[in-house]
């Protein structure tokens, strides 16, 4: 008899389980740990300069900025400060002449206009007007020197300083009048003066070389600061001096 010859099945034994194979695991590479800091020292502390202090200014700028970075609404607000007084009429009885009067500056080297006085203020007050500038600046009346400077005087309520604010209207309406106006100043206070010893054979009479015309100049040309707006005169006649 032959023996029997059983089939052997290929490959892994019926009913068990196939072999697990691990897959390798990758290693996360390990992040360094931060540096502890080093705690400083009392010595370290008090050698350490100080931080600078801000203003208040400055801690309010940084306060804003912060609020516009963080988006919470606030908007600065930039106020503009203006502290001009306004100006008001002088009461009545109150306003000297002295600070009413205004000069007229003339350039000598041009002929002065043959129109009347009166033509300046009319010029000046219609300017004003058409500036609308207040109602009370304004100049009445016009007058000529020796020398041929125009003068005037400010309504009563209001001082020659006031005018003085509006230069260039002031000035470029009289010059309608007259072209050679170049400036306009406030009065000054001028003071009457008697010369005693005054020697006759220098300042008296035409043969001497221009009289008191000639100790007019002199006075100017040596002492600084000093300006003679009138004509010198003799108090009398030559008799009587």
């Amino acid at each position: 008899m032959h023996p029997e010859v059983k089939e052997v099945p290929k490959g892994p034994k019926a009913g068990t389980k196939k072999p697990e194979v691990k897959k390798p695991t990758e290693k996360k590479p390990e992040g360094k740990k931060p540096k502890e800091k080093k705690k400083e020292t009392w010595a370290q502390r008090a050698a350490a300069p100080a931080p600078p202090k801000k203003q208040p200014g400055q801690q309010q700028q940084q306060r804003q900025g912060e609020n516009k970075k963080k988006g919470d609404g606030f908007t600065e607000v930039k106020r503009s400060q203006q502290n001009k007084e306004e100006m008001r009429p002088v009461p009545p009885g109150q306003n000297l002449m002295e600070k009413r009067r205004v000069t007229f500056k003339r350039d000598n080297g041009l002929p002065l206009s043959q129109k009347k006085d009166l033509d300046i203020s009319s010029e000046v007050n219609r300017a004003l007007f058409e500036a609308k500038v207040t109602h009370f600046v304004r100049i009445q009346g016009v007058t000529k020197n020796t020398q041929g400077c125009f003068s005037t005087i400010t309504t009563p309520g209001a001082t020659a300083e006031m005018l003085i604010k509006y230069r260039e209207i002031v000035i470029k309406a009289a010059r309608k009048v007259d072209a050679g106006i170049v400036d306009i100043e406030t009065n000054e206070l001028w003071e009457r003066v008697k010369m005693h010893g005054v020697n006759f054979d220098r300042y008296l009479g035409k043969k001497t070389g221009g009289g008191l015309e000639k100790l007019r100049s002199e006075l100017q040309a040596e002492n600084e600061g000093v300006v003679l707006l009138l004509a010198i005169s003799w108090i009398g006649g030559p008799k009587d001096v």
